[in-house]
């Protein structure tokens, strides 16, 4: 009874034009009554890792190439993570997260455009292309953007431009 998803490409073109390519992996998952366990194994998972949360009662842990989950249905996460610093530069976006319900270390890669460092409860998240241009994500981390014109401008920030606000 595990499934595979069959919409996982491995490679594609996206909407920046840059061929991105997704590392093969399988991917299953069971329901038993109401947990949810899964297995995902990826040439991208290089770290050891466990990862924790209390509501909904969690767990996973990562080994090399393989990804070992458990959750029970329910609840909402607890806020045990946040963006300490976030730096975007065109397209790329880099990110660091502090989580205390996370400690590992190593790398992973599922998509040659979404890479991320582990190292103990820090995270260095490294994305080209993905949520760039969405500022409301990060708040209220530290923020340093860099040439914003690579994303396209909201129609609220256009008026803006055409009709300022007297101050």
């Amino acid at each position: 009874m595990g499934q595979i998803d069959p919409g996982r490409r491995s490679g594609f073109t996206g909407i920046s034009g840059v061929t991105e390519m997704r590392l093969p992996e399988k991917q299953l998952e069971w329901q038993i009554g109401g947990w949810t366990l899964g297995v995902i194994c990826c040439p991208g998972i290089l770290r050891f890792s466990i990862w924790w949360d209390g509501n909904p009662l969690s767990l996973s842990i990562s080994l090399p190439f393989i990804h070992l989950s458990c959750e029970h249905e329910g609840g909402e996460y607890w806020p045990w993570t946040w963006t300490v610093l976030r730096v975007v530069v065109g397209k790329q976006e880099f990110r660091t997260d502090l989580a205390l319900n996370y400690w590992g270390i190593g790398i992973s890669m599922h998509e040659t455009n979404d890479w991320s460092i582990h190292l103990g409860p820090i995270d260095i998240e490294c994305e080209y292309d993905k949520l760039y241009d969405d500022d409301l994500y990060t708040k209220p981390a530290a923020h340093l953007r860099l040439f914003p014109t690579a994303r396209d401008r909201f129609e609220c920030e256009l008026e803006d431009i055409d009709h300022p606000t007297e101050g």
